[in-house]
């Protein structure tokens, strides 16, 4: 069995493989362009938080419609934050280069790497959230 998600799903994958572990053994992970953390101060955010497709901006509102503030950092919504990852499924983490979660994703991916987790991480150049919905328009989006 296999997990995958784009953006806030790709958490919601994440989160449900973490609750599975040691119970499900899943496969694989595609996690495309995922929502990892509750930082909002990233150089991706400050760099790419205006006048794309996903802004810093809603990422805020995002987050403060989905949970508590005071919870934001709880692994089961920042899943970077989680203590050992050892024992994850692999993952393939995908991010667009012009994005406010590009680190967040790259960042995860080098957790699941330090932790002996296989994981590809692929950054999709010229792009920015949501492109994998456009795979009928660019060769970019076909992965």
């Amino acid at each position: 069995m296999a997990v995958a998600g784009d953006s806030a799903g790709a958490n919601l994958a994440t989160i449900t493989a973490r609750r599975l572990r040691g119970r499900v053994a899943l496969a694989v992970r595609a996690l495309l362009y995922p929502v990892t953390d509750c930082d909002f101060a990233t150089a991706s955010y400050h760099v790419h938080g205006k006048g794309l497709p996903l802004t810093a901006q809603d990422m805020r509102w995002f987050f403060e419609h989905y949970a508590p503030s005071h919870l934001f950092e709880s692994p089961d919504i920042a899943c970077l934050r989680a203590q050992g990852l050892t024992g994850m499924p692999p993952a393939v983490v995908v991010t667009a280069e012009y994005e406010v979660l590009a680190d967040e994703g790259a960042s995860y991916a080098e957790r699941l790497r330090a932790a002996d987790v296989a994981v590809t991480l692929r950054q999709v150049q010229g792009v920015t959230h949501g492109f994998i919905r456009l795979h009928n328009l660019f060769d970019g989006a076909r992965l």
